[in-house]
């Protein structure tokens, strides 16, 4: 939760479009419902109404009437829009009178998520002009505009944020705020990224004061409007936004392709088609349960019912189809002294029967399980969760760790430090796992030997700023893996040898259109051999944190995204849509 300069130029072009899309939108609409605002000017009331609190082409009405609610006609009303977060230059415009005492403009006004000053100039006949201040909230479609910050953001009320940060925050988003805290690493979805999250014209300060009042959905940020007054989250919005600032500045290392080559315009996302197609035979969450398709073209259904704003994350069958084992994380009650959320490894029959706790560790987080290929054991991250002194790796460290639960004996054996996300490959001689860097940010994909030994590098996290949920192909001889960024690739996906940008290069990636983001950084799919060779992308659709697997024959991978449930060949091909209403949480299709 960048930035983009030559704001003067940007400016121009935005007023453009604003008098273009105004000068083809005159026609009148009337009955205009959405944000208003009113003042007072002597004998009249003055009413400005914006049709919809999100930026996009917006149609505005000026009101004017008298005490007892009667039109009163003036001249003239121009408009005059600017951005209060960020200088994006002014754009004027002259609303067209409908009827007496009402005028209306419609144009591209409001271009960035933020708080917008609109200025009405007022005439009247043989008055002096009136200038009339408002100031809206207009959020990023999707989002809410939220309440507008009362708070001056200077010195004083950012140290007070910075203060209730590093007091409430920083476990779960770190000191960097870049969603790196100790306590985020196994947290699906991770912690948000405030160094992207928080730069100008994302999101709308008062979407922020309301992630932050009523704790985002979905996900274990706690709603701390039961422990924080609204004066502390306004001092807390003005130190995120700090954030954002630190990274305003382009990249100047970003690469570009050699001579010669045709690079993939990565900047692009690919329109993904809508198809009308029955779900496979999947598992996966969705409105916090686990879900299961019966994939014969009936509809999904619930086969949980969790309850008490818990939800379930990362459902993975057993080898024989019989069982799923899961994660259920529960948010701390207001009382907590750290609202850390709570979590518990479930496993279940099939159909949801028989739900048994395996696992609920009195501290720490839970992330992602996988089955040993005997279906005798499972793997699972922990993060900050203490054990019993049981082998040579020192499982008494709090850090992050995989750990194998043997499900006869409830025994419990560290395996690998600095890891997570690990997958079994079918034949149970490898395990994939992300390992994390010692900046305790930056990701390598590696395989291992299922004891952790033998560990090797598959990708290293030079050209890729993160990893998640590697998975074997049937025959073990390939992985797939969400990943941000990469190495510049070819129209088929390959990577290219990249050399410095030129001018041109970094000066038209200054215009490049933001790429559109829910939580996080957009994600794309990538393959690669598990001898760590024919490192590919697949997916150019840039989803919020897609986990992907294969069928049982290796031919097609499903995937599970905030935007939806896709089905795609395994090399990247036929990439559609199946089901728009996705989720976080992850999904899993049996072995047989």
């Amino acid at each position: 939760m960048r930035f983009r300069s030559i704001l003067p130029l940007a400016a121009l072009l935005i007023a453009g479009v604003a008098i273009g899309g105004w000068l083809l939108g005159r026609a009148s609409r009337s009955n205009i419902v959405g944000v208003e605002q009113f003042s007072q000017l002597g004998d009249m009331r003055m009413t400005l109404r914006v049709d919809d609190a999100t930026i996009g082409s917006r149609v505005i009405n000026v009101v004017f009437k008298d005490r007892v609610d009667k039109p009163v006609d003036v001249n003239s009303v121009r408009l005059r829009f600017s951005m209060v977060d960020m200088d994006m230059g002014n754009t004027e415009i002259n609303a067209a009178r409908v009827s007496a005492g009402n005028f209306q403009a419609a144009g591209q006004f409001f271009t960035m998520a933020g708080s917008w000053r609109v200025e009405a100039t007022v005439l009247r006949d043989g008055e002096e002009p009136i200038v009339v201040p408002f100031v809206f909230a207009m959020a990023a479609p999707g989002e809410a505009s939220g309440p507008i910050n009362p708070l001056q953001v200077n010195a004083q009320t950012t140290l007070a944020g910075q203060k209730l940060y590093l007091a409430n925050c920083v476990p779960c988003h770190g000191a960097s705020g870049k969603g790196d805290g100790p306590a985020g690493v196994g947290l699906n979805p991770r912690p948000g990224d405030f160094t992207q999250h928080m730069t100008p014209g994302k999101h709308a300060d008062g979407q922020v004061f309301l992630w932050i009042q009523n704790g985002y959905p979905n996900s274990a940020m706690p709603a701390w409007g039961q422990r924080l007054n609204d004066e502390q989250i306004w001092q807390l919005v003005g130190y995120l936004r700090t954030f954002g600032r630190s990274v305003a500045q382009p990249n100047s290392t970003a690469q570009a392709a050699p001579p010669g080559a045709t690079a993939q315009p990565q900047q692009f996302s690919v329109v993904v088609p809508n198809v009308q197609e029955p779900l496979p035979p999947i598992i996966f969450t969705r409105q916090s349960n686990v879900w299961r398709s019966p994939g014969n073209g009936g509809a999904p259904q619930a086969i949980t019912n969790l309850q008490g704003g818990a939800y379930a994350e990362y459902p993975t069958l057993a080898p024989d189809g019989s069982k799923i084992a899961f994660v259920v994380i529960t948010p701390a009650p207001p009382t907590a002294a750290q609202p850390l959320p709570s979590s518990a490894l479930y496993v279940m029959n099939v159909d949801g029967s028989d739900q048994k706790v395996i696992w609920k560790p009195d501290d720490g987080v839970l992330g992602m399980p996988t089955w040993s290929a005997d279906g005798g054991s499972l793997y699972i991250a922990a993060n900050g969760v203490k054990l019993p002194q049981t082998g040579p790796v020192n499982p008494t460290s709090p850090g992050l760790r995989v750990i194998r639960i043997d499900l006869a004996s409830g025994a419990k054996q560290s395996v690998l430090e600095s890891a997570l996300d690990p997958s079994i490959s079918r034949d149970g001689t490898q395990l994939a796992y992300l390992k994390l860097s010692e900046d305790g940010y930056t990701m390598s994909l590696n395989v291992a030997a299922p004891d952790g030994s033998n560990s090797r590098e598959l990708i290293g996290g030079k050209d890729f700023q993160g990893f998640y949920a590697p998975r074997f192909s049937p025959d073990g001889k390939r992985i797939v893996v969400a990943a941000i960024g990469g190495p510049p690739t070819d129209p088929q996906g390959n990577p290219i040898k990249a050399s410095a940008p030129s001018p041109l290069d970094r000066l038209l990636g200054l215009f490049e259109p933001p790429t559109a983001e829910a939580h996080g950084l957009p994600w794309d799919l990538w393959t690669v051999n598990a001898d760590g060779t024919g490192l590919r992308r697949l997916t150019t659709f840039y989803e919020d944190l897609p986990m992907a697997v294969f069928s049982p024959d290796g031919k097609q991978l499903a995937v599970m995204a905030l935007g939806g449930i896709y089905l795609m060949d395994a090399d990247g091909s036929r990439l559609r849509r199946i089901d728009q209403v996705g989720d976080h949480g992850g999904l899993d299709w049996p072995w047989e």
